[in-house]
Parts: structure tokens; sequence; C-alpha cells
């Protein structure tokens, strides 16, 4: 094959090829690919780049959620299960995730020095957490939130990273997603906690803490180290399903309601 050959037809064919092993499999493949031949793109050996032309394989719609969020009762049990196993590491993972909202890469990394104390405007000394994160490079500067500030008190340190892995050595980012895939199951099987819950899914569970809290768009990027407000909307779209839903369902049990109070009238 020659560098002639790669051309945007060609990768077409190739990324539908990959699809009947299932849409992420193939976006892997597209990205690996890639990678593999930026540098006889950027040097003109390939004269065209055809991956500005052939984007990656939309989601299915009837794929599901591919990150869901936990729910609180997940979290506790997933938390209380890794502390009761001595696997402390693992509960600060968890919670870096969802009361941090960090993503993997920034778990594994960040050190115990990213927490500082600082004064805030009122001069007082407050717990921040200040680091640049690892695959957007922003610059994460926010106030500790008091759940993780205790659990990280209540928990030891054993490595120059805020969480790491049960040797007490700094999780590799495939390692802790391993951990987090192995420990769900468990779970699951206890009926705990549902199966396919992943660590990103926690960082869903925050951004969705914060806009059903009525963080504005900017907080919630901000907070969670984004450098769009797509992800802020989206998690404030699901907070705002999630009120009207209940608000539905209030409307129900309003309407029925009503109807019980005449019925018992009548029936008097």
């Amino acid at each position: 094959m020659q560098f002639s050959d790669v051309t945007a037809p060609w990768l077409r064919d190739l990324r539908d090829a990959w699809a009947s092993q299932g849409y992420k499999a193939a976006n892997d493949r597209r990205q690996v690919l890639k990678n593999a031949l930026a540098p006889a793109i950027e040097d003109g050996r390939i004269i065209a780049d055809p991956f500005a032309k052939i984007g990656k394989l939309a989601r299915p719609h009837d794929a599901g959620e591919a990150h869901p969020a936990w729910e609180d009762e997940e979290f506790n049990a997933a938390v209380a299960d890794a502390l009761g196993r001595d696997l402390p590491g693992l509960a600060r993972a968890y919670a870096l995730a969802r009361w941090g909202g960090f993503r993997r890469g920034t778990i594994c990394k960040i050190p115990l020095n990213a927490r500082v104390v600082r004064p805030d405007l009122a001069g007082l000394s407050q717990r921040r957490l200040f680091w640049i994160t690892e695959t957007r490079m922003v610059l994460c500067d926010k106030r500790e939130d008091a759940r993780l500030t205790a659990l990280l008190n209540e928990t030891p340190k054993r490595a120059m990273t805020i969480s790491y892995n049960a040797d007490g050595s700094v999780w590799k980012e495939r390692e802790l997603l391993q951990a987090v895939e192995r420990h769900n199951e468990r779970l699951a099987k206890s009926g705990k906690a549902r199966r396919g819950l992943s660590l990103h899914g926690l960082r869903h569970s925050r951004g969705v803490e914060l806009a059903k809290a009525g963080a504005s768009d900017a907080e919630i990027m901000s907070q969670l180290e984004h450098a769009t407000d797509r992800a802020a909307r989206i998690y404030r779209r699901q907070a705002e399903r999630r009120r009207l839903a209940d608000s539905g369902q209030d409307r129900v049990d309003s309407v029925i309601a009503i109807r019980m109070r005449k019925s018992d009238q009548n029936g008097v």
C-alpha cells in the first residue's frame, strides 16, 4: 500500500468495514490510524487529509447511554465496599470523580500537592484543588468539596498522588479502568449497583448535580474544566428532564387524589 492510496473514499470504506465490530471499535481504530498517519499528512506525503472529510461513526440511537450517571446509593455502596476491602486508593479515585468531577487521566496523576490551602475573599483559609488537567490542559482552581475533604482526611496517604492502586503506587489509566469494571461487576452481582457503570459516569453525576443546584453553564464549565459549554448544556437538559418528569408525576398524583376524595364523598 502507498500513501497515494490513502484517500477519503478508501477511509470511508475502511471505517464502514470496521463498523461491524461496533461504532466504538470503529472510531477507536480510526483514531489509531489517524495518529499513525499524522506525520505523512503534515509533510505532504498524503496530499489531502482524508480524516477531515470522513468523521467518526455516530452512536446508534438504540445503544443506550455511554456513561450513565451513578445514583447516590450506588456511589455510596462502591465507596463503602472499597474501604471494607482495604482499597482506600480506589475509594479516593471514586471520590475524585464524583465530588471533583475529574477525568480518569487526572485522577491517576493528580498529586498530593495539588491540594493547597489559600485564603478566600474574606481572608479565611480554604482547601482548594489547583492543577493543570491532563487531557485538555485546562487550569483547575476550585474550592474542594467538603465531602471530598472528609473522605481524603479519613483515608491514608500511600503515594505521591491523591489516589493510588492496591499496592500503594500510582494508577495506570488502563489499570484503574479495569479495577472499576471488576468492582462494578462485584457490586452488580450483589444488587448494589447497575452493570455498566464507569468512572466517567461519576463525572456525569457531578455535572448533573451542579445543574440541579442551578449552576450556570459557565459555572459547570469551570467546575469540570470544560473548554466549551456543550457538556454543560447536556447536564442542564438532563437535570431539567428529571425535574419535569417529577413535576408531571406530581400532576398525576394530584388528579388521582382529587378523584379519590370525590369517590369517598359520593360513597358517604
